[in-house]
Formats: structure tokens, sequence, C-alpha cells
């Protein structure tokens, strides 16, 4: 784990991300290894994890911007994305610094392997495109619409 924690702070990891999983445990547990669907779900928890080791002294906050907004839309060349200035669209999220113990996961798999989990932040809001989309955990409002990209060099 702290390879891990170091290679992202050191920016060796350029991104943190997650995908959908939403294999079942029963999905997870009745294949061989190989065979086994591969992902957790995570994406709801990726960043109070990440600000929760910031809070820890793991990383720092600037290494969570880097590695969940901006090194993403530089990697893959998102217009107008991942930073906060001038004529970027308004992709925010606040959140709160509360403790959080990880018991009601909000996947359709009906499990997180942060069960039990303390985490040091909660999301609040999220902005996509400067309108609120998501607040306390509820969609507020499509805010959807195509992102632009560079052309690759």
């Amino acid at each position: 784990m702290m390879a891990l924690r170091n290679a992202l702070q050191h920016g060796i990891i350029d991104t943190v991300g997650s995908d959908h999983a939403p294999h079942t445990m029963q999905e997870k547990l009745c294949h061989p290894y190989w065979q086994t669907p591969s992902g957790m779900p995570m994406v709801a928890h990726s960043l109070p994890v990440l600000l929760t080791l910031a809070t820890q002294g793991a990383i720092t906050l600037p290494t969570v911007a880097r590695a969940m907004s901006e090194r993403v839309a530089e990697v893959y060349g998102i217009k107008d994305r991942g930073h906060i200035t001038p004529g970027a669209w308004a992709d925010l999220v606040l959140v709160k610094q509360q403790e959080n113990v990880v018991t009601n996961v909000p996947y359709k798999c009906q499990w997180s392997p942060l069960n039990g989990a303390k985490l040091s932040h909660v999301v609040d809001k999220v902005f996509l495109n400067g309108k609120l989309a998501v607040q306390d955990g509820n969609i507020t409002a499509s805010a959807a619409m195509p992102l632009s990209f560079s052309p690759r060099q």
C-alpha cells in the first residue's frame, strides 16, 4: 500500500479512477480466479478514500486534484475540463469533512470492499457544466453534454 501511495504522491501514477463494477459477491466467488469478473464497486467512494488519505497525511490535496481531475483531462485530451479556469466548464464536487463509516452502499450489487471503513469526507454536491446535478446523494437534474477532445499528437 505504501508503494502505491508514494507512486501517486510523486506522479508515477497519473490518474485514479473507478469504473462501474456491478458484479455481485456471488458472481465474484463462484468462478475460478482467472474467470472472475474484474473490478470493485468504488465509483461513489474513490474521492472520499483519497481525501481520507490526504487527511492522514499520506498524500496531498493537490495530488488528489491532479489524479482525479487535472491529469484525467490532460491524458485523454478532454477540452475545457479538469481545471478551474476561466472558460472551462464548471465540473465541481463539493465535499464535507465529516467522519463517515461506510454502511449503506449505493450500488445495485449491494456490496463494497469499504463496508465498515471510516472515511473523513462525504460528497455533498456535484455540479456538471455549472449545473447542480447531485445533492445529498440524489440526482437533481440532467446536466450531461458531450465532451470535446483535442486531436491526439
